[in-house]
């Protein structure tokens, strides 16, 4: 096929985007089980931070290297012919590569119309209220099901239901803000955005279900354990207020963007077991890991730097693209 310079770019920069995703996604897949196991080592925060990167990484590896080295090195060596030939194999994965971005970007649209779908449902059926020892916004839903929920990417808002404020002690209730509050400080909302965002090895594809569920569950494990604060009784009190929700929650279906205090049946008795131990399961965090994170984003911004000094480098990625492009 025939096209122009314009569109040669842009699909080598999908091809070049599928066949980086792919390769990288499919390393980080056969590497999930080893990646659940090390997370044992760890304290729930660390490990679910761990897990969030190693499924963020493929992404964030192919747009680095596309926008930075493919796209720079096509526009400034290759000549501006008006039009030239393409090859099938190169069309076949550009298309693959839309189709796994378009795929990925309408997981997250829909996830976040579900959402907003949600916060206004709620507010026909409620109405504001200000809940004690929190500054965000609270929207309170005059509904018998115990629902409740943290949502809001940048601006959060709480969602619960007048049965909720019913079956809750005055104790079970600020604990269960403060499990809230500690989703809310590390962001929880804005990974779940991003996991939507970042799509699976090959489109309509989900092969991260695995790395998914241990985040999630370790993410609720933190919030637990910064909600108990290594006090008893508050952890006491929380696993009440999870098992008091858990009984009818499924009466109203939270969105995909929202932190629910119980809104995964299937891990409730592993975190009810872990606030009545007395033992938590949760190693002190290794040293290799307070720099893990910086360490990786100098190292990456390092070579990035080298790589776009070398005037080589860009000589070199023009010929892996002139290959792929014929």
């Amino acid at each position: 096929m025939i096209l122009s310079y314009s569109m040669r770019l842009l699909s080598l920069s999908l091809a070049s985007f599928f066949l980086l995703y792919a390769a990288s996604g499919l390393a980080v897949w056969l590497a999930a089980p080893f990646a659940i196991r090390l997370t044992q080592r760890l304290q729930p925060r660390a490990a679910a931070m761990f897990l969030f990167c190693a499924r963020i990484l493929p992404l964030a590896l192919a747009a680095i290297v596309v926008v930075f080295l493919c796209v720079p090195a096509y526009y400034w060596i290759e000549p501006d012919i008006p039009y030239e030939p393409v090859g099938f194999v190169c069309l076949a994965l550009a298309a693959l590569g839309a189709a796994t971005l378009i795929y990925a970007l309408a997981r997250d649209l829909l996830a976040l119309v579900g959402t907003f779908r949600f916060i206004r449902n709620c507010r026909r059926a409620g109405g504001d209220v200000k809940m004690p020892g929190v500054s965000f916004s609270a929207l309170l839903v005059e509904a018998e099901a115990p629902l409740f929920l943290l949502t809001g990417i940048f601006r959060p808002r709480l969602v619960l239901t007048r049965g909720v404020l019913r079956r809750l002690t005055g104790e079970q209730l600020e604990v269960a803000l403060r499990h809230e509050r500690a989703h809310w400080h590390s962001r929880d909302n804005l990974k779940r955005l991003l996991l939507q965002l970042a799509p699976g090895i090959y489109p309509f594809s989900r092969g991260f279900t695995a790395l998914e569920h241990a985040w999630t569950r370790l993410s609720e494990w933190a919030a637990d354990e910064e909600a108990a604060g290594g006090d008893a009784h508050r952890a006491l009190s929380l696993a009440e207020a999870l098992l008091c929700v858990a009984r009818s929650n499924a009466a109203l279906q939270p969105p995909l963007l929202c932190t629910s205090l119980a809104a995964d049946h299937q891990g409730l008795e592993d975190r009810v077991n872990r606030l009545l131990s007395t033992a938590p399961p949760s190693s002190g965090q290794p040293k290799w890991l307070r720099p893990f994170r910086g360490g990786i984003i100098l190292l990456l911004s390092v070579l990035l730097g080298v790589a776009l000094l070398q005037s080589a480098t860009f000589s070199a990625v023009h010929r892996l693209l002139e290959s792929l492009l014929h």
